[in-house]
């Protein structure tokens, strides 16, 4: 199941986001790979023309992407914190509320998993302050990754509760 949180400002004239982050329990609607999620967002999202360009550097895209995901651990993905709010914990204050939520649905769920590309080194920093450990890394030695992603190297982190 997937749960989406996010903390607000309010203004008179409008609402803006501060931050949203994504997460679900690996596999806990009916054992689905959230890769097999993924992959049918994506086909139902996207133009078939332009999943049929893509088709042809799948392989080389799917090096980076398809992380596999053990079953019952929590998934943080799609974190987006505005730029005026960096470095005030908004990204720590959601994942708490992620990691509660998870405990509430799934009380076994002890393992949050995050992936992220290795030069963003701030938020890989963030994330061991916060207890997270570097456990793989996953290299694209295709140079024409960078024509689509914005590193050749993903690193998945995860924490114990």
């Amino acid at each position: 199941m997937e749960s989406e949180y996010s903390i607000r400002k309010a203004t008179i004239k409008d609402v803006d986001f501060l931050g949203a982050l994504g997460g679900w329990i690996e596999g806990y609607f009916d054992g689905m790979s959230s890769n097999l999620l993924k992959s049918n967002l994506i086909s139902f999202n996207f133009p078939k023309e332009n999943l049929q360009k893509a088709q042809g550097k799948m392989d080389m895209i799917k090096e980076m992407l398809h992380i596999e995901r053990p079953m019952g651990t929590y998934q943080l993905e799609y974190v987006y914190v505005d730029n005026d709010h960096r470095g005030k914990r908004i990204t720590q204050q959601l994942m708490d509320v992620h990691l509660a939520y998870a405990k509430q649905l799934d009380p076994n769920v002890t393992k949050a998993q995050l992936s992220c590309f290795e030069n963003n080194e701030s938020i890989i920093r963030a994330h061991e302050r916060n207890g997270y450990q570097r456990i793989k890394r996953y290299v694209c030695d295709n140079e024409d990754i960078l024509k689509y992603l914005p590193f050749n190297v993903k690193v998945l982190l995860e924490k114990t509760f």
